[in-house]
Parts: structure tokens; C-alpha cells; sequence
């Protein structure tokens, strides 16, 4: 027992060794807050001895704005939380002041409370304010810092400002505007001016220089602190580097512009293309792009098309309907192409169109929207219509010169003795037999343009009405018969045209003789002749009958295709055959219901 009580004694006086040589206060205390024990280090602080008086209540010596919140969190923290370390005044009433850190604190078994803390002694009021800016300066940014007096004078820096300066603290201190190049210190002047009299921080851009003297681009911030009586006494100046924000911006507008200069170049090429380029999101079901193709092709407003994306759809030719609706509603993973119809201008007009689509896939590769390129191969259809028409011109016209021949040998012939009965006796059909042997090799000379359809023709400068006024006069009886009137509009300012006069002639006489069958009831037909504006003679026959769809239109001309029941359609073939020789061109207009209108240009002599 004596053995152990020794070492409990050599135990509490090592504990009471070590506590009084700690730098932090150790403090025991009672549950009102007395002090039962203090160490050496709270005892230094005391202006008397504590064995000579009695136990001292801690918060005798806690500053009064902190003592109550010192005896709450010393006295009654709870035991199974965690302390929270705090800072509250101290002065021993001797003249000692500062503050107390208190760092840790808990109960003992007794109820008493063990209490660590340490000093942090006040300095003196200008040393308090230096530490107080640096700290200020330095913590608060990291950004380059100084302080300075009202008149622009250095009083601190921070190390920030010393690394991108490159002055050191004494070479700054007590100087003015050593980082301001000489045309802008009335401005940075003028910003604490600002400060003052407004009493709030201002921020501005302006220029500053490094001890080397190289200028740079800076933003300035300028706070101001206060006296007690309000007054700004001292500006904290922060400045920020914007070298790499202006190379930046700089870089963006560049990158900007390039942008924009490739967008606009790319909109100008799509803006003015006669191809159609439009972007489709397959998901929202609307078109997200459509260049002004579209609207010059379909002749309908571009907002039109954008409400109605089934316009592809609406204005497809019937019999290529299905084949686009598979071709549109299969998915594809690569571009696909197809060549479909369209009725433009409400049906009146057949076009064709060449559709390239291209998918686009998102990135979870779901292929959501579609490129479409589409051209208007209308021209082209035509020509490769043109050119199967002259192949099977090609076989007609060896046919037609074979009978051309065959026939002429024996016409020959017949007209020689009906030459010589005529001259043997008076009879008075020889007349009109002889004349209607002479429209026979008329007709088949026309044949033979069939079979070489390069020829010489002799031309002749002639006035078209003259030529229009004997085609009249020959199919008026004809005309009357039908019931159908004719109407004439002539341009007697039309120039001569350089032509064969018979082969013009018979165009219009297969026009008006079409027009006639058109026109089972009877009905008007109009022939007009005028200039146009390209200094072309213009010959337009238009009747008020039966029309044709958009589909007979294509085939207009082709050789053994006809409308009418017995016909082989050798005529068009051949007014198309004769206006080309005649380097002019042909062109027919029709709906069903509303007539046909055929115009056709030469060239004036």
C-alpha cells in the first residue's frame, strides 16, 4: 500500500511538472467557474499570487461582451458532443489585455471541468493595423495587393505583388505609382478620389508596368477602409493580370469571326444554289432547315413549307406515291437515292426530282434527322426524253422515206397522164385530181424530212401574218364545220422572219386541225402573233378544249403516240421536227378542262 501511494505521489508531481511548463494555460475549474487549479502559464499572466487569496472565478477576467457567451460554452457544453473552440477578450485589470483561444475542454468524473487555452496578446494600435491589412491583403486574394494613403502612397504589399512586380517590399514602400506608367496616374488618381467621395469600391481597366518596364493590361479594384467617424482613410488596391484574358478574348473573336465568315459563306452557298438543301428531324416530324430552293421550285411561301412537311408528299405524281412513302419511311443507315415525279404549279406542270438523303445519328447512334439534296431534273428527263424521241424518229423516218419512194414512183406517173388527159379531153375533175396529186407528193416530201432530218430547207424571208392569213382562209370551211370560230390578234409591227413558208404553214394547219378535234362540241381558237421581249416572233394557237394531264404532256411528240383514236402521232412529231430546223422552239401548255395553249418562237431575220 506505501508502495503505491509513492507512486501515485511521484506521478501527480510529474503531471504537475509538466503542466507548468506548458506555453498553453491549463485551467481546473468548478462548476460555478472558479479556478481550483491554474498552471504557471495562466499564473504569469495574473498581476498577484494565487496562494495567498481566495479561489478567483475565471469570468472575472473575460472581457463583459464575451462573458456570457464564455460561460455557456465553458460551463454548460454537453458532454457528448464534440467542443467547438472559440475566442473571447481578456484582461487582468492590470493593464495585461489580449485574447483567449479556447481550444478543448471537458468533464471529470467529479463534475469539474478541465480547460485548455492559449494567449493571444493585443499589440500596439499601429502594429495591430499593419498585421491587420497584410493579413487582410494577403489572405483575402491572390491576386497582387498593396495598400496605400490617400495620396496614392505605398504603405504595404503582399508577396503576390512582389512575384508579378518584381519589386521587393522596401524598394515600393513610401513611394507613388512606381507599377503606374505616367499617362495614367491622373486616372488611378482620380479612381481614389472616387472612393472617397463615394465611400465604395470602385473597379476599372487600365495599364500597369513590372520593375523591367514592360506594360501590361490590368483590372483594378480599390477598397476603401474606414475610421471610426466613417472618413476613408486607406485604399487596399488588388490588381489582376488580363494578359491571358485579352490573348483569350482575342483568340475567341478571331475563332468568332472565322465562324461566323464559315457560316455565312456556307448560308450564302445554300441561300443561292439551284440545288434543294433541307435538314428534317425525323423524332419532331418538322423541317429544321429549308433553303429558298424549294420555294422557287414548288412556288409556294417558305413559311408554307416549314407548317407543312408533307408538302414532299402532297405534290409526289400518284403513280410514284408508294414507291417515295417506302423510300422515306425505311430506315437507313447510309445515304440513299430516288428519282420520283412531282405536279408543280397545282398540277398544271410535270417535273422531276433527283433525292439524296443522308442520315445523321445522334450520339447514342440513333439516326434522328436527315440531310436531304434534291435537284430538279426536270430539263434533263426532258432531254433524255428528247433523245428517245428522236431514236424512234430515226426508225420512222427510214420507214417513211421507204414509202416515200415507193409512192412517188408510180404519183409520178398518174399525174403524167392525167397531165396528158387533161390535155385530151375537157373534163372538169382532172383539175381537182391533178391538185390533190400534187398535196400527195406535197405530203410525202414532208416525209421525207423524217428521213433526213438535217436537210437544207430554202428559207425565205417572210411575214408571219401573211403565212398565219393563208393557213385562215384554208381552214376556215373546215373550222365552220365543227362549230369552232376562229380568232385573230395580230402584231403588224413583227418583223420578217427567215423560213420555209409551206413547212410553217403545215405546223399551223396540225395545231388548228388538233385544236378542232379538241373540241368535239365546237369552241373558240385564238392565234396570236408578237414580239417578245428577247426579240423572238411568238405564234401562240389556244383552244378551249378537252386539255391534256401533265403525264400526255411528257409524251407529246412522240412518234405513234396520239390522243385521238386513229391517230399515229406523225403530226407533232413533225412540227416539233420542222420548228427545230427553223432553230425555234415549240412549247405546249394544257390541264385537263381548260384548254391547250401552244406557243412558238423563231428568231426574227
Amino acid at each position: 500500500m506505501d508502495e503505491m501511494c509513492t507512486e501515485q505521489l511521484a506521478a501527480n508531481e510529474t503531471a504537475k511538472w509538466f503542466a507548468d511548463k506548458a506555453k498553453n494555460i491549463l485551467l481546473l475549474l468548478d462548476e460555478q467557474g472558479n479556478i481550483q487549479y491554474a498552471n504557471q502559464a495562466f499564473k504569469r499572466l495574473m498581476p498577484f499570487s494565487f496562494e495567498n487569496r481566495p479561489k478567483p472565478s475565471l469570468f472575472h477576467f473575460i472581457h463583459k461582451e464575451d462573458r456570457d457567451e464564455a460561460v455557456n460554452r465553458l460551463l454548460y457544453f454537453e458532454d457528448s458532443a464534440s467542443f467547438t473552440p472559440f475566442l473571447s477578450g481578456f484582461s487582468n485589470g492590470k493593464g495585461r489585455e489580449g485574447q483567449l483561444l479556447w481550444q478543448d475542454a471537458e468533464r471529470t468524473a467529479n463534475g469539474r471541468i478541465q480547460v485548455i487555452a492559449e494567449l493571444i496578446e493585443e499589440k500596439g494600435e499601429e502594429e495591430q493595423k499593419e498585421d491587420g491589412w497584410l493579413h487582410f491583403v494577403a489572405h483575402h486574394t491572390e491576386a497582387p495587393g498593396y495598400i496605400v494613403d490617400l495620396r496614392g502612397k505605398v504603405l504595404l504589399v503582399n508577396e503576390a505583388f512582389e512575384q508579378v512586380f518584381g519589386w521587393k517590399k522596401q524598394e515600393v514602400i513610401g513611394r507613388t505609382a512606381l507599377l503606374i506608367p505616367e499617362e495614367n496616374h491622373r486616372e488611378w488618381q482620380s479612381r481614389i478620389d472616387e472612393v472617397c467621395d463615394q465611400r465604395r469600391q470602385v473597379t476599372f481597366q487600365s495599364v500597369s508596368k513590372k520593375k523591367d518596364g514592360g506594360a501590361f493590361p490590368v483590372s483594378v479594384t480599390i477598397c476603401p477602409a474606414y475610421e471610426q467617424d466613417g472618413d476613408v482613410y486607406l485604399c487596399a488596391v488588388f490588381i489582376k493580370d488580363l494578359t491571358e484574358c485579352l490573348e483569350t478574348k482575342n483568340l475567341l473573336e478571331k475563332q468568332n469571326k472565322l465562324i461566323a465568315e464559315r457560316e455565312r459563306l456556307l448560308l450564302d452557298i445554300t441561300e443561292n444554289i439551284t440545288e434543294m438543301i433541307s435538314l428534317f428531324d425525323v423524332q419532331l416530324n418538322k423541317f429544321l432547315y429549308i433553303s429558298p430552293s424549294y420555294v422557287q421550285f414548288f412556288n409556294r411561301k417558305i413559311e408554307d413549307l416549314y407548317h407543312d412537311p408533307e408538302f414532299v408528299l402532297k405534290n409526289c405524281h400518284p403513280e410514284d406515291l408508294p414507291k417515295l412513302v417506302k423510300f422515306l419511311s425505311e430506315p437507313a443507315a447510309q445515304a440513299k437515292e430516288i428519282e420520283y415525279r412531282v405536279l408543280k404549279d397545282n398540277g398544271r406542270e410535270l417535273g422531276w426530282i433527283h433525292m439524296k438523303i443522308t442520315p445523321i445519328a445522334d450520339e447514342e447512334g440513333t439516326m434522328n434527322r436527315w440531310i436531304n439534296i434534291s435537284r430538279d431534273i426536270t430539263e434533263l428527263k426532258k432531254k433524255e426524253l428528247m433523245i428517245r424521241k428522236w431514236d424512234k424518229l430515226s426508225a420512222v423516218g427510214q420507214l417513211a422515206a421507204g414509202i416515200a419512194h415507193e409512192v412517188r414512183n408510180p404519183l409520178t406517173s398518174v399525174k403524167g397522164f392525167m397531165q396528158l388527159l387533161a390535155q385530151e379531153t375537157n373534163n372538169k375533175y382532172t383539175d381537182i385530181i391533178l391538185s390533190e396529186l400534187e398535196r400527195i407528193e406535197f405530203i410525202m416530201n414532208e416525209f421525207l424530212i423524217l428521213a433526213k432530218p438535217h436537210q437544207a430547207i430554202q428559207r425565205t424571208l417572210s411575214n408571219i401574218n401573211e403565212v398565219l392569213q393563208d393557213v385562215i382562209e384554208f381552214m376556215k370551211p373546215e373550222a365552220l364545220l365543227y362549230g369552232a370560230a376562229l380568232h385573230l390578234d395580230f402584231d403588224e409591227t413583227l418583223p420578217a422572219v427567215c423560213c420555209e413558208p409551206k413547212q410553217i404553214k403545215q405546223v399551223i394547219i396540225n395545231l388548228i386541225k388538233n385544236a378542232i378535234d379538241a373540241m368535239p362540241s365546237g369552241g373558240n381558237i385564238y392565234l396570236t402573233t408578237k414580239l417578245t421581249d428577247d426579240s423572238l416572233a411568238m405564234i401562240e394557237v389556244k383552244d378551249e378544249g378537252i386539255g391534256m394531264s401533265a403525264e400526255r404532256l411528257e409524251r407529246l411528240g412522240e412518234p405513234f403516240y396520239s390522243n385521238k383514236e386513229k391517230g399515229t402521232g406523225l403530226g407533232l412529231m413533225m412540227c416539233y421536227k420542222i420548228i427545230e430546223n427553223h432553230q425555234g422552239t415549240i412549247h405546249f401548255t394544257s390541264q385537263e378542262g381548260g384548254g391547250t395553249t401552244v406557243r412558238i418562237l423563231l428568231p426574227c431575220s
